[in-house]
């Protein structure tokens, strides 16, 4: 009997080390993308409220507010 489950694990051994490692990968890398997401909505968060507050201080002073070029992602 323990030839058998010998020979089944050798056959198979593959699989049970080769899967988990693959797996903590995948994990690993949707965490780090999960954190760096929320880092992206923070501080999208925090310059909206900054630049919402210094909105206010322009038109709290009657000064126009200055136009925001365009972003150019091409480079």
């Amino acid at each position: 009997m323990v030839r058998k489950w010998k020979q089944d694990f050798l056959q198979n051994a593959h699989l049970v080390f080769d899967a988990a490692p693959e797996q903590k990968i995948a994990q690993r890398k949707e965490s780090d993308l999960k954190k760096k997401n929320d880092q992206m909505l923070k501080t999208i968060g925090q310059l909206t409220l900054e630049r919402d507050f210094l909105q206010d201080c322009f038109r709290q002073v009657g000064e126009p507010i200055p136009e925001i070029p365009e972003f150019n992602s091409k480079g």
